[in-house]
């Protein structure tokens, strides 16, 4: 982020009057973003816990589940680890947050599940298997279908670990 560089360079600097208002105009603007940034996944979060309330709603679903992914790591872009690390778990949480908040009027329990191995675990056999990119195959049974797919058959058939 240049705009993080910035503060830390007039940071650094003596501390003379121009410098300190420097480094406050860049403190605030760089508030200002990072306002505007959760504003937006709040929003995202809402928006997608919605609709999956009116998927659920419309399907007459009693449980809803997601996986656990605080486990997970993602890689590092042009944001540090930290960053795009906090920022997707951030998100992921709202999303989960906003559902569970919007499925209690219909009384759809709202659950996290373990998803260690869930796109590798075959959801017919439960032997591992292999994926190659998004295809996953299973060499026991000879399933060969998309991974996310595998995943959210596992995903199904395993008990919620905790609710939201």
């Amino acid at each position: 982020m240049v705009l993080s560089r910035k503060i830390n360079n007039v940071s650094q600097r003596s501390k003379n009057f121009r410098s300190k208002f420097k480094w406050n105009k860049l403190r605030r603007s760089l508030s200002t973003l990072w306002q505007k940034v959760n504003n937006i996944n709040s929003q995202i979060a809402r928006y997608t816990g919605h609709f999956i309330y009116e998927i659920a709603r419309y399907h007459h679903a009693s449980t809803i589940k997601f996986e656990d992914l605080s486990w997970s790591t993602h890689s590092k872009k042009k944001s540090g680890r930290f960053i795009a690390r906090w920022q997707v778990h951030w998100l992921f949480s709202q999303m989960q947050k906003a559902t569970a908040d919007r499925c209690r009027s219909i009384a759809t329990i709202v659950g996290v599940v373990d998803a260690e191995n869930s796109s590798k675990e075959c959801y017919q056999c439960s032997n591992l298997g292999s994926r190659d990119g998004k295809i996953f195959s299973c060499q026991n049974c000879g399933i060969r279908l998309d991974s996310d797919l595998n995943a959210s058959y596992n995903i199904v058939n395993r008990k919620i670990r905790s609710y939201i």
